[in-house]
C-alpha cells in the first residue's frame, strides 16, 4: 500500500510540473513598456508627407516629443508636446500645445510587423497665450484636433531592440524612434 502512495505522489508531482511547464510565462511583446519619442520635421518633410506644395512665403517646422505606454492588456496612453514654428510672409508664428491621448494597440496576426493603434480619447491644450488666441480665432483647428477620437493609425515596425523601436507611419511615411524608459 505504501508503494501505491509513492506512485500517486509521483504522478501528482509529474502532472503539476507538466502544468507549470505548459503554462509557463509567454514571451512578452517587445512593445510592452514605457517609451519616449522626440521627432523634428522640417518644412520640406512636412510638404513631402502632405504631398502638397507649401504656398509661396510659407515655411513650417514641427517638433513632437513625449511618452507612450503600451500595456500587456492592449491599452495605450501617451502624452507630450507639439511645437509648430511657421513663417508666413516674413512673420514668425509659434504654436505650443500639449496632448494626452489613450486608446488600444494590437499587432496584426498575419503580419507581426504591423502595429494598429486606435484612439479612444484625445485632449489638446495650449502652453501659451499666443496659441490660445490662435485656437480661439480658428475653431476649426481646435475641432480638427478633437476629431482624432475614433481614428486608427497603422505603423510598420522597422526594427526592434531591447531599448529602441523604429517604426514608420504608413499614412504619412514619418519614421518615429521610441526609446525605452529605464
Amino acid at each position: 500500500m505504501k508503494q501505491h502512495s509513492w506512485v500517486w505522489a509521483l504522478a501528482i508531482i509529474s502532472i503539476s510540473m507538466g502544468l507549470v511547464g505548459c503554462g509557463g510565462a509567454q514571451e512578452q511583446d517587445p512593445l510592452v513598456g514605457s517609451w519616449t519619442f522626440s521627432e523634428y520635421l522640417s518644412s520640406q518633410e512636412i510638404a513631402e508627407m502632405s504631398e502638397e506644395e507649401m504656398p509661396e512665403g510659407f515655411n513650417m517646422s514641427m517638433s513632437l516629443s513625449g511618452t507612450v505606454n503600451y500595456a500587456e492588456d492592449g491599452s495605450r496612453e501617451s502624452n507630450g508636446a507639439i511645437s509648430m514654428d511657421m513663417m508666413v510672409m516674413g512673420e514668425s508664428i509659434s504654436f505650443n500645445m500639449n496632448f494626452t491621448e489613450s486608446g488600444t494597440w494590437e499587432r496584426k496576426e498575419d503580419d507581426e510587423g504591423l502595429l494598429v493603434e486606435h484612439i479612444v480619447s484625445a485632449e489638446f491644450g495650449s502652453d501659451d497665450q499666443e496659441t490660445d488666441m490662435m485656437l480661439n480665432q480658428t475653431p476649426e483647428l481646435r475641432d480638427s484636433m478633437g476629431s482624432l477620437v475614433g481614428e486608427s493609425t497603422e505603423s510598420r515596425i522597422l526594427s526592434v531592440s531591447a531599448n529602441q523601436i523604429v517604426m514608420e507611419d504608413l499614412e504619412s511615411g514619418m519614421e518615429v524612434t521610441l526609446t525605452r524608459v529605464q
